[in-house]
């Protein structure tokens, strides 16, 4: 729970936004969200509440969700994989005591199965005498037309235009195409990465400063400081709109 619990802060940090705008937001007592941030799910109340807190401070600093509850489970799971293994440990089972009867028997049993496998290998593998192939009269043999060429496949036209995005900061991106988004994640400073525009193609940018845009061989200029919404389309045009804007994710 510590690394799920640093992994929100570390977020919450990026997005300079405070604990106490989250408590006021989702209305989660603040001492609540200490306690997850820390990892402290001691002090947290039961699985049902904090599985709704997790997904109230995600939404908030516009995470996934459901992403956040994946990490959590799997989380838990490790933890009680760990405390199996310890119970294991702790408690080494007892050898089983055998018979020098039985174990004769298992030895024949070995034995017998181990010259039965040999057989049916030899007789798989045995060379067989096959009978010579039956002559065809020539007035029976037929000329066999040969096959017609396969028509030629149009190749796809290759796509014009494409986005770059080179991080000079740490900066928030998502990309959205046709409705479904295409990723979501933090940029480190020096962070390059190219999207193919195979339709309308959607920018999120939570700090605009610290991010480049170049979109085919033009870059793309007035971004501003604050948070962004950046729409290309295959014309070669792009539009900026200030904020999120819900309606071109969609």
């Amino acid at each position: 729970m510590r690394e799920l619990g640093e992994y929100l802060k570390r977020e919450r940090e990026l997005r300079q936004i405070s604990l106490s705008k989250i408590a006021d937001e989702t209305k989660i007592p603040f001492r609540y969200l200490e306690a997850i941030e820390r990892g402290d799910v001691e002090k947290l109340p039961g699985e049902v509440y904090l599985k709704g807190f997790l997904r109230s401070y995600a939404l908030e600093l516009g995470l996934d969700d459901h992403d956040v509850l994946e990490r959590y489970r799997q989380l838990k799971e490790k933890e009680a994989e760990g405390d199996e293994e310890k119970t294991v440990q702790a408690k080494p089972p007892k050898r089983k005591k055998v018979s020098w009867r039985l174990r004769y028997e298992r030895a024949f049993i070995t034995l017998l199965l181990l010259v039965l496998l040999l057989a049916a290998l030899y007789a798989a593998f045995r060379p067989k005498s096959q009978p010579p192939p039956p002559e065809v009269p020539q007035s029976s043999q037929q000329e066999v037309p040969e096959p017609e060429p396969l028509p030629e496949l149009e190749e796809e036209p290759e796509i014009a235009r494409s986005v770059e995005i080179f991080a000079r900061d740490n900066c928030w991106v998502e990309a959205y195409s046709q409705g479904e988004r295409l990723f979501a994640s933090m940029f480190s400073p020096g962070e390059r990465r190219e999207i193919p525009v195979r339709a309308n193609l959607t920018l999120l940018l939570g700090k605009p400063a610290a991010v480049s845009l170049k979109y085919g061989e033009k870059a793309v200029e007035g971004l501003g400081k604050e948070t962004v919404t950046v729409v290309f389309d295959q014309e070669g045009d792009y539009q900026i709109h200030r904020g999120r804007k819900e309606d071109f994710f969609r």
